[in-house]
C-alpha cells in the first residue's frame, strides 16, 4: 500500500489553510492478480454462453429478406447505447451519491441503471411481444 499526502500551501497566509488530501493506492499480490484474471476469464465464458444462443435465436426470428435490418441495426444500437454507456452512467451515479454527510458515496447505486433498464425492457416486452400459442400443444 502506498499512502500519499498532499498539502496545498497558500501564498496568502491570512486565509485558512485547506485540509491535506490523502490518497491510498493498493496493489494486488501475484496470487491476487492471477485470481482476478481467472475470475475475468470465468465471466468471459459466461458471456460467450449467452451470446451464442442469442445469435441463433435472432437468425431464426426474422425471415431472410429483412433479417439484417430488423435484427442487426436495433441489436447493435441497443448494445452500443445501453451496454456501452453503462460504465459511464454507473460511475456518474456513484459520483453523484457523494455528499458532505457521506463523502465515500454509495458503491451500489450504479446497479440501479441496469436494473431499471431490465425492468423497462420487461414491461415493454409484456405489452408488445405477441403471446403465441403453440399449435402442437393440446389444450
Amino acid at each position: 500500500m502506498k499512502v500519499v499526502t498532499r498539502a496545498i500551501v497558500l501564498a496568502d497566509k491570512s486565509l485558512p489553510a485547506p485540509v491535506a488530501e490523502t490518497t491510498k493506492t493498493f496493489w494486488l499480490s501475484s496470487a491476487g492478480f492471477w485470481m482476478m484474471m481467472f475470475l475475468v476469464f470465468i465471466q468471459i465464458i459466461y458471456v460467450t454462453m449467452v451470446y451464442g444462443p442469442i445469435a441463433a435465436f435472432l437468425v431464426e426470428l426474422f425471415p431472410t429478406r429483412i433479417r439484417y435490418t430488423s435484427m442487426s441495426l436495433p441489436y447493435h444500437i441497443g448494445n452500443g447505447i445501453f451496454g456501452g454507456l453503462t460504465p459511464f452512467i454507473a460511475t456518474r451515479l456513484f459520483d453523484a451519491s457523494k455528499t458532505p454527510a457521506n463523502p465515500v458515496g454509495d458503491p451500489y447505486i450504479g446497479l440501479w441503471y441496469p436494473i431499471l433498464i431490465a425492468g423497462a425492457c420487461f414491461i415493454i416486452g409484456l405489452f408488445y411481444l405477441p403471446g403465441k400459442k403453440d399449435e402442437n400443444m393440446s389444450d
